[in-house]
């Protein structure tokens, strides 16, 4: 949901203030984790944020390096937003639900 807010106002605050509402309104009715439902929202939108060519951080890089090289080697080379993406999406896969369960018995 975040990614294509995030895509169409090319604006990562202003899609996590659109998609806020309707993130908390599935964080209760299935009782998740609101902090990490924000958590992930804002990992998300961030990550589309440093994907999308006409974000405000890639035209800010490319006009300062006079479009020397273009979007795709930039994104290419773009190591952080590609382990922040792997990452969260094993984290989600693999121990999101063990985590929220650990929480659950300390609760």
């Amino acid at each position: 949901m975040i990614v294509f807010i995030n895509m169409a106002v090319a604006n990562n605050t202003i899609a996590l203030l659109i998609c806020g509402p309707i993130a908390r309104q599935i964080s209760e009715r299935f009782n998740l984790n609101k902090i990490r439902i924000t958590s992930l929202l804002d990992i998300f939108s961030c990550i589309t944020q440093g994907f999308i060519p006409y974000g405000a951080q890639v035209l800010i890089l490319l006009a300062l390096i006079n479009q020397k090289i273009s979007f795709i080697d930039l994104v290419s080379k773009s190591y952080y937003l590609i382990i922040l993406l792997f990452v969260s999406v094993i984290y989600i896969v693999f121990f999101m639900n063990k985590n929220e369960k650990r929480l659950e018995k300390t609760v």
